[in-house]
C-alpha cells in the first residue's frame, strides 16, 4: 500500500460513548519490558505496507462466533528486514495479526486463526505472564528490535486502533510505548485498506474514512489494474488519457452467499494478457473470503513490471527481486535481477517490453494493485539477450473453491469450475453464481465457462495480434536506427 496523507483519526471517545475495550487498555496498562538501549533514530518509513491473506483472515475470525466480545488482534509491523523460516525475506511494511486477549476466562470459539501457516491457539496473558507482542513475535521466529507493536479490536473503527506496545515501540521511540502520529497514520492507512471491508460488513459506521478508502455500501473487492482492450481496434489508454473504471458484479442469493462462507470458499481472480512469449503461467491475482449477496470487483489500469529469479513452477509463488511503475509503450530494462530502468513514452497503443541486457535467464511479468499491493498477473521467461512484449487485455477468471491458494501462486490448472468475463467492449458486466448451479448468464456471448482442471496457459496467456507484432518490429526498427545500428 502505497503511503498518502491520510491522517489517523482520534481515537478518543465521543462524550457518552462507552470506554475502549479491555483489550486496548491491556497494552496501555502492561508492564513495560525491560529495554537495555534505545536506538537513537525512529525507524524509516516504509514505502508500502500489506497485511497477508493469513493475517486478514485472523482478524475476520473475531467477527466470527461472537469472538470480537473477548479478543482483539495483536499486531506488529515489520521496520527492519529479516529472514522467516516460513515467510522468507520480511521487507519493512509487513504486518502480522494475531488474536489474543487480555481475560484469562475468554473461550475462542469456532476454527483457530494460523500464523506460519499453521494453526495455533490464541494469545493469552496467562502465558507465563509474557506480553502478546513478545508472544507474537516469538511464535514468529523474530526479534522484537525487528518491529513496531499496535492492536486493533473489532469491527475496524478509529476507536479499535490501539498504538501502544511495551515490547516494541520503546526501543525505537526514546523510550516511548505510544506510535508518534505519523507511524498511527501508517498503521490506521493499512488497517483500513486491507481490514476496511471486514468493518463494512460489520456495519461499522464509518462512513467519512470510508469514502477516504473508496469503499461501497456492497461488499467490495477494490483493485487496481492496468489493462488495454485485446482489439486492436478497441478504444486504448494513452498518455494522459483517465484510466477507465473496470467493475464485475456478482449477484448470489443470501442461501449461497452463507453456504459459501459455511465451507471455506474463497473468491479467485486472475487476469489476462498477450504476450510474444506464451510459454508462462498465470498466476493467482487476488482471494477473498469477503463476499455478500452482491460483491462488485473494481479496477483501474495501473500496474508494474517486474523481475524475478523465481521458477516458473506451478504451484511456487513468484518474488519479485526488482519491481517498477510502468506505462503501455515503456520499456523495462533489466540491468540485473533487482536493478533495472523504465525508459520511452507511454504509447496506449504498444504493449510493455521488457528487455534483458545480461546473459541470465530471469522470470518477468506484470503486476497489478492488488488490497494496496503490487501482485504478479502472469509468469514469462526472460531469456539472456531478449526482449519480450506483455499487453494486458480485459478478461477476468473468477471461480470459488474453498482450496487455501495464496495470491501470487503460479496456477497451471483451473481448480473450480469459473467463468472467464471479457470487458472489451462494456467495463462493467454483471454476472450471478449459484452454488449447485455455478456461473451465469451462461447465454451471454462475454462469459465463458471454465470446467475445473483445464490448462490455464493458453486461455490466460494468449499470442498478440499481428498488428501488435508488426507494431513492435517498427518500434524496435525505430530504436535501432536511433541508435545507428
Amino acid at each position: 500500500m502505497s503511503q498518502s496523507d491520510v491522517r489517523a483519526p482520534s481515537a478518543t471517545p465521543d462524550p457518552g460513548e462507552p470506554e475502549p475495550v479491555d483489550f486496548l487498555q491491556g497494552f496501555e496498562l502492561e508492564e513495560a519490558a525491560e529495554t537495555q538501549h534505545v536506538s537513537t533514530d525512529p525507524p524509516p518509513e516504509p514505502a508500502t505496507t500489506e497485511i497477508d491473506d493469513e493475517s486478514v483472515d485472523n482478524y475476520e475470525l473475531l467477527g466470527e462466533e461472537d469472538n470480537s466480545a473477548e479478543f482483539g488482534v495483536t499486531a506488529v509491523m515489520t521496520v527492519q528486514a529479516w529472514l522467516s523460516p516460513v515467510y522468507g525475506l520480511v521487507q519493512p511494511g509487513r504486518v502480522f495479526l494475531f488474536p489474543g486477549s487480555f481475560d484469562a476466562t475468554a473461550r475462542w470459539r469456532g476454527r483457530l486463526p494460523r500464523l506460519n501457516g499453521q494453526e495455533h491457539q490464541p494469545l493469552r496473558t496467562t502465558t507465563g505472564g509474557i506480553p502478546l507482542h513478545r508472544q507474537l513475535i516469538d511464535l514468529l521466529g523474530g526479534v522484537t528490535e525487528n518491529f513496531i507493536g499496535f492492536a486493533i479490536a473489532y469491527p475496524l473503527s478509529p476507536r479499535a486502533m490501539g498504538y501502544n506496545s511495551g515490547t516494541c515501540n520503546r526501543y525505537w521511540f526514546n523510550g516511548s510505548r505510544t506510535l508518534p502520529q505519523n507511524w498511527q497514520d501508517i498503521v490506521w492507512r493499512t488497517a483500513l485498506t486491507y481490514l476496511g471491508r471486514s468493518a463494512a460488513r460489520a456495519s461499522a459506521s464509518i462512513s467519512t474514512l470510508e469514502r477516504t478508502a473508496q469503499m461501497t455500501s456492497v461488499t467490495e473487492l477494490r483493485s487496481t489494474d492496468v489493462d488495454a482492450n485485446a482489439n486492436a481496434d478497441s478504444a486504448e489508454v494513452g498518455a494522459g488519457a483517465a484510466p477507465t473504471d473496470y467493475s464485475i458484479n456478482i449477484g448470489m442469493t443470501d442461501s449461497t452467499a452463507q453456504k459459501l462462507k459455511d465451507n471455506g470458499f474463497y473468491l479467485y481472480a486472475f487476469k489476462a494478457v498477450q504476450s510474444s512469449i506464451t510459454s508462462g503461467l498465470p498466476v493467482v491475482w487476488f482471494r477473498s473470503s469477503t463476499y455478500g449477496p452482491d460483491t462488485s470487483v473494481d479496477w483501474q489500469e495501473q500496474y508494474k513490471a517486474y523481475c524475478s529469479t523465481s521458477e516458473i513452477i506451478s504451484g511456487g509463488r513468484i518474488t519479485a527481486s526488482g519491481s517498477y511503475p510502468i506505462a503501455l509503450g515503456q520499456t523495462l530494462k533489466v540491468l540485473t535481477a533487482n536493478t533495472g530502468e523504465v525508459t520511452g513514452q507511454p504509447d496506449g497503443l504498444k504493449p510493455v517490453y521488457v528487455e534483458n541486457t545480461t546473459t541470465t535467464q530471469y522470470t518477468a511479468g506484470l503486476s497489478q494493485m492488488q488490497n494496496g499491493t503490487f501482485v504478479p498477473l502472469c509468469a514469462l521467461p526472460l531469456f539472456g539477450k531478449n526482449t519480450l512484449t506483455i499487453k494486458p487485455i480485459q478478461k477476468v477468471l473468477l471461480m470459488f473453491a474453498n482450496e487455501p491458494v495464496n495470491t501470487g501462486t503460479i496456477i497451471s490448472q483451473s481448480f473450480s469450475e469459473g467463468a472467464l468475463i471479457d470487458l472489451t467492449d462494456d467495463p462493467s458486466r454483471d454476472v450471478t453464481f449459484d452454488i449447485n448451479k455455478s456461473w451465469g448468464p451462461t447465454t451471454a456471448g462475454w462469459l465463458r465457462m471454465v470446467p475445473s482442471g483445464t490448462a490455464l496457459q493458453n486461455l490466460l496467456i494468449q499470442r498478440p495480434s499481428s498488428q501488435l507484432n508488426a507494431s513492435y518490429m517498427r518500434s524496435k526498427q525505430r530504436e535501432l536506427q536511433a541508435a545507428g545500428r
